[in-house]
């Protein structure tokens, strides 16, 4: 086993780094993907009541909602980063922190009654 290694590595040298390089990206990806199934698939991520800290997306995933209909829900301004948080969306609406939770909460109940209609 050594010697066809060793054979490789003299002779192909290029071929057994991109080798190298796409096993890496690939178990980089699984391991990222093994994550997720996780950690959604742990109760205590589902349905968790919207904190500041908390994105659009991550809402979206913890109250199995489309994305898009959460970010409606929140009516975000344009104008903020790529991946605001709820802080963020209050602050750009002018609106107070708590106010935003308690209407992104009443609504996510309604959107997750009628997903569940």
């Amino acid at each position: 086993m050594r010697q066809i290694i060793a054979h490789l590595w003299q002779s192909h040298r290029p071929a057994v780094l991109l080798f190298l390089a796409a096993l890496a990206v690939m178990v980089f990806f699984a391991l990222r993907f093994l994550w997720a199934v996780f950690y959604w698939s742990n109760p205590l991520h589902l349905h968790q009541p919207p904190a500041p800290w908390m994105t659009p997306r991550y809402v979206a995933h913890s109250w199995q909602l489309p994305p898009e209909q959460v970010a409606k829900a929140l009516q975000i301004p344009p104008g903020l980063p790529a991946r605001p948080t709820l802080q963020d969306i209050a602050k750009a609406r002018d609106l107070p922190i708590d106010v935003l939770l308690a209407q992104l909460q009443a609504t996510l109940q309604t959107l997750q009654g009628g997903a569940e209609n």
